[in-house]
């Protein structure tokens, strides 16, 4: 049986999903199963050795060793010898990939930027190499703070500017190693069938069909419905819409299309279409989610420890209702950015993590003690749909409501609720 991909967040910051960019240092023990990233990762190794794979490739990591991971590329640490160091930047593709292609080739020449990214993610900075590209790890660090330790560093409105320009250099310095480097080329099948998740990223707004995807992957349909499902958790068509999601939220935050237009950019049927996927996936609607993470420069400082809670409280009483982040900020007259920072720091959640924490956790409660159909559980924990249940369920069990309860019955008491 193949192993569960997990699915990181599509955007690059927990403390506040506006933000473009985020910065922090990630320490690794030991290895850990394969992840995907719906947003753009680079990852720079100071110390440790161990060995990493993408894509299916299996890669060396050591000091100066520099990843770069594309969105909806599979990663996994295979080994640890010592511990790994990492700092790592996330980024949102979009905007930086623009600034390239409009304001740095102005000489119009053909960049194969994203295909010798993709191609080849991991390269090895040579000694002369690492002090420099250390130091613009650091510029973004001391421009936008460090996630981890919920800094969010004073910004100006020259901030995103200064940042973009830090990573379109990283982006030159992967390149340029890259080039330098001796890579081999990238094989085997395995390699090939996780570049089937990046070709249907890359490919969005086209009319996707599992008949297209075999012609280009030589792969049977059924072959590539089942490898997305047993990897993925998804169904092919869930798996589309997921990304699909995904990009409206990063096009709702970073730009002013219309509803009209996105639906057109996404691949969409129309608007109606998208709103309707968007509110079973989110639960809240479009324009409501727009409003909630408008950009808002005047940020007021608040009395933490009180806030947080009379927002755990509140958030634990009304969790089985039809509650929304909204619902929460108009309350507490805060912002997304305090809401979550709050929550960050002491339940290590956002507040979606966290309603679903409670949510299935709860749903965990009633699959055990009691014969409730799974529908009727659902709606009791909060949910409007069952598909929505089944999702969130599936991604902090890794397994469906119906095969928790048959688990919990079969071993009997002490299965576990909360993971």
């Amino acid at each position: 049986m193949s192993q569960l991909i997990s699915t990181q967040r599509p955007y690059p910051s927990n403390l506040d999903k506006r933000n473009l960019f985020s910065f922090d240092v990630q320490l690794v023990d030991s290895p850990f199963s394969p992840v995907t990233y719906q947003t753009s990762q680079f990852f720079y190794c100071d110390s440790g050795r161990g060995k990493i794979k993408v894509q299916g490739s299996e890669y060396l990591l050591c000091p100066g060793a520099f990843l770069s991971i594309l969105p909806w590329q599979v990663m996994e640490i295979t080994e640890v010898e010592q511990q790994l160091r990492f700092h790592v930047v996330s980024y949102h593709f979009d905007p930086v990939n623009d600034a390239i292609r409009s304001f740095y080739n102005t000489s119009n020449n053909q960049l194969d930027v994203i295909e010798t990214m993709s191609r080849h993610p991991v390269v090895h900075c040579k000694k002369g190499q690492r002090s420099l590209i250390f130091e613009v790890f650091q510029s973004i660090r001391n421009e936008v703070g460090m996630e981890s330790l919920f800094d969010s560093s004073p910004r100006d409105n020259f901030s995103d500017i200064l940042v973009i320009n830090k990573i379109v250099e990283l982006i030159i310095w992967f390149c340029r190693v890259s080039r330098q480097e001796e890579l081999p080329e990238p094989s085997g099948a395995e390699s090939d069938k996780s570049e089937i998740f990046r070709y249907i990223y890359a490919h969005l707004n086209e009319n996707l069909t599992l008949k297209k995807l075999s012609r280009i992957f030589y792969l049977s349909e059924s072959t590539i419905s089942a490898y997305i499902r047993e990897n993925m958790g998804f169904s092919f068509h869930d798996l589309v819409d997921e990304m699909r999601n995904g990009r409206a939220c990063n096009y709702l935050l970073y730009t002013d299309l219309t509803l009209e237009e996105m639906a057109d950019v996404l691949g969409y049927v129309d608007s109606s279409h998208m709103a309707k996927l968007f509110y079973a996936r989110v639960n809240m609607k479009i324009n409501e989610y727009r409003r909630a993470y408008q950009r808002v420069e005047d940020i007021c400082r608040i009395k933490e420890s009180r806030k947080y809670y009379e927002i755990v409280a509140y958030l634990y009483r009304h969790y089985q209702e039809d509650i929304r982040i909204q619902d929460t900020l108009d309350r507490f007259k805060i912002t997304s950015l305090e809401l979550n920072r709050i929550l960050l720091q002491h339940v290590e959640m956002n507040w979606g993590d966290f309603v679903n924490y409670l949510r299935v956790n709860k749903a965990c409660r009633l699959l055990l003690e009691t014969d409730h159909p799974i529908v009727d559980i659902a709606v009791e924990v909060g949910y409007n749909t069952s598909k929505t249940f089944h999702r969130n369920f599936y991604r902090l069990k890794a397994m469906t409501p119906g095969a928790y309860r048959s688990a919990a019955r079969l071993k009997g008491p002490g299965f576990p609720i909360k993971t």
